[in-house]
């Protein structure tokens, strides 16, 4: 698989800045109905597994296209295949498994090139047999859906569905879909629907005339993440209920969830599997995350993606170093810390060495003036936030789903 590779600009080996639109723009977009899901993916889509997948799955898709393109101008042979496949992945041992994996049942390489030439639908399974391999993984290990770009999601109908891993309810859209095609049969029906979806849910509801009374009611939340969703536990309400006693009954339900001795169980406690964190610590895990804002969301992944292009590109470079270049890269991005009558307020990078340019960070411990943040604090912060992102168990995982 292709390893995450450095960007460059103009040459130079390249390093984040906090003002990337990574950490800024893509932040501020956090909604709050939906922050851990955001959260959550951003964290997954830094673990080296499903970057490296997420690469590995668009080439794939680049592959398709070339090999649908010279289909469609001249013969498919094993030949031909191969240039394409050199093209698009950049390692020799990868390309010798894309092409051993597309051509095993084609590989009699001495025949004429006439008799050598390659059925594209059979190819096309081909293709489509690696993406559903390495989708599974990613949906069912790391709980990421890969999405093609939606301008090209058109194109890829026959060789990948990415709707196999975003439904919520399998019984229930074969339901609705039951009744949609009921509909477009029969004039008549004994039943009223309501179907309909906004930024951050969808409602299905359905009434049989001669009951009067809903038979169907459902409300699933709407995140737009490329996430796996767990919501699996249907709590019925009555929505004419004032929004102060709904609020303290989804209350009551989750500090229930969330107690030791809960009645509550989990997926994974009914179907005695191994939990790496129990109810209590991810209890925690999500209070420390819901107390993170926008701006700390963005400095915490700004200093974990420092961390990760220096060891790429600046491998000897040390470890107090690293930390004294994020911190001059924060304290460039929200100012220094400056004490005015026994509070701390923010002044402007430039503004503040404009008025002490003899200012050096090494005394900032036992002085008024200050960087915003610490190197030891920065430290923290990364041992912390690679719990979450590296490894096979990475921690984000259990920010939705015990």
């Amino acid at each position: 698989m292709t390893k995450r590779t450095s960007k460059k600009e103009e040459g130079n080996k390249f390093l984040p800045s906090r003002k990337d639109y990574n950490y800024t723009t893509v932040i501020d977009r956090f909604e709050k109905y939906a922050f851990t899901y955001y959260f959550a993916y951003e964290l997954a889509a830094r673990n080296n597994y499903v970057a490296e997948s997420l690469i590995f799955l668009k080439d794939l898709f680049d592959l398709y296209l070339v090999l649908d393109e010279i289909n469609r101008s001249s013969s498919l042979t094993v030949t031909n295949i191969e240039k394409a496949v050199e093209k698009i992945f950049t390692t020799e041992e990868m390309c010798k498994i894309i092409i051993s994996r597309l051509v095993d049942d084609f590989d009699n390489k001495q025949l004429p090139s006439k008799l050598n030439e390659i059925d594209f639908k059979k190819l096309d399974n081909n293709i489509s047999s690696l993406i559903y391999c390495q989708a599974d993984k990613l949906y069912e290990k790391y709980y990421v859906i890969y999405i093609p770009k939606e301008e090209q999601s058109g194109k890829f109908n026959k060789i990948y569905n990415p709707f196999k891993y975003i439904e919520l309810d399998k019984s229930l859209t074969r339901y609705m879909n039951f009744r949609n095609n009921e509909e477009s049969h029969n004039e008549e029906k004994d039943y009223k629907i309501n179907e309909a979806k906004n930024d951050y849910f969808m409602v299905y509801q359905e009434i049989i005339d001669k009951n009067k009374d809903f038979s169907l009611n459902v409300i699933y939340p709407n995140y737009r993440v490329n996430l796996r969703d767990f919501t699996n536990t249907k709590i019925a309400l009555n929505l004419n209920l004032p929004k102060t006693e709904l609020l303290e009954y989804v209350e009551k339900i989750k500090d229930e969830y969330d107690s030791k001795n809960s009645i509550i169980r989990t997926r994974k406690e009914l179907l005695k599997e191994k939990i790496k964190v129990n109810k209590t610590e991810q209890k925690e895990l999500h209070e420390a995350i819901s107390s993170l804002d926008n701006k700390k969301i963005g400095d915490i992944l700004f200093i974990y993606d420092y961390y990760y292009y220096c060891n790429i590109n600046y491998p000897n470079k040390l470890i107090g170093t690293i930390k004294e270049e994020i911190q001059d890269e924060l304290t460039k991005f929200h100012g220094f810390r400056v004490k005015v009558n026994d509070t701390y307020q923010y002044v402007t990078y430039k503004k503040f060495l404009k008025q002490n340019p003899t200012f050096t960070l090494s005394a900032e411990e036992s002085s008024d003036n200050k960087a915003y943040i610490t190197t030891r604090s920065i430290a923290s912060k990364y041992n912390l936030i690679k719990k979450y992102i590296d490894g096979d168990e990475p921690l984000y995982k259990t920010l939705i789903e015990l």
